[in-house]
């Protein structure tokens, strides 16, 4: 999602009505300003929040029957689209700590697993990080390579899922079902590895 597109939020909308463009771009120009008030106590920066005010428009132009999801009064729009808004906000908070988690954990790993940097980890956490790291491995060889793909991107290269969207060609939904994909399969396999373990 870029900085740039902030105006052009409902290019996205293209395959839309006329009438469901029209009233997105309504939305869009009564609420964009407050949600961006509502999410500016919340998010420090302002790329992220442009992001958010963005995606929850992408969201609302996805909605299969958005006119009978909407709230009837007026008064209950805005509160519906800060809700859309937060739900993003809690989703992305998520996937940041998920990546510090993972960086963290990068930085125990010597040199040869792929950290330029020397580690003061115990030889202990080191034979972890590597079976760690040989479990991912296994399954990101083993998936479907979109799949891989998306998740390299992600986790690996810090990509935000727009970004990696853009990059494969499609949308942001589907790059959020190919990680979720991956990460079920590295759950099923390191379970997979405990079990044999025991």
């Amino acid at each position: 999602m870029n900085k740039g597109s902030r105006g052009n939020v409902l290019n996205i909308a293209v395959d839309t009505s006329d009438r469901r463009r029209r009233y997105l771009e309504r939305l869009f120009v009564e609420h964009s300003a407050a949600m961006r008030n509502f999410l500016s106590v919340r998010v420090a920066a302002i790329d992220e929040l442009d992001d958010i005010v963005q995606e929850t428009f992408i969201r609302l132009a996805r909605m299969e029957d958005i006119f009978a999801k909407m709230p009837a009064d007026s008064s209950g729009v805005r509160p519906y689209l800060f809700t859309i808004a937060n739900r993003i906000l809690i989703d992305s908070d998520r996937r940041k700590k998920i990546r510090r988690q993972y960086r963290d954990r990068q930085a125990d790993m010597p040199a040869e697993l792929g950290d330029n940097r020397v580690s003061n980890a115990s030889p202990e956490s080191l034979v972890l990080a590597r079976e760690d790291l040989e479990e991912v491995r296994k399954v990101l060889v083993s998936i479907k390579p979109e799949w891989s793909r998306a998740f390299v991107l992600s986790r690996l290269r810090g990509m935000r899922y727009g970004e990696i969207a853009h990059e494969m060609g499609v949308s942001i939904r589907t790059v959020e079902k190919y990680i979720f994909k991956t990460l079920m399969q590295i759950k099923k396999q390191v379970k997979s590895e405990m079990d044999d373990s025991k």
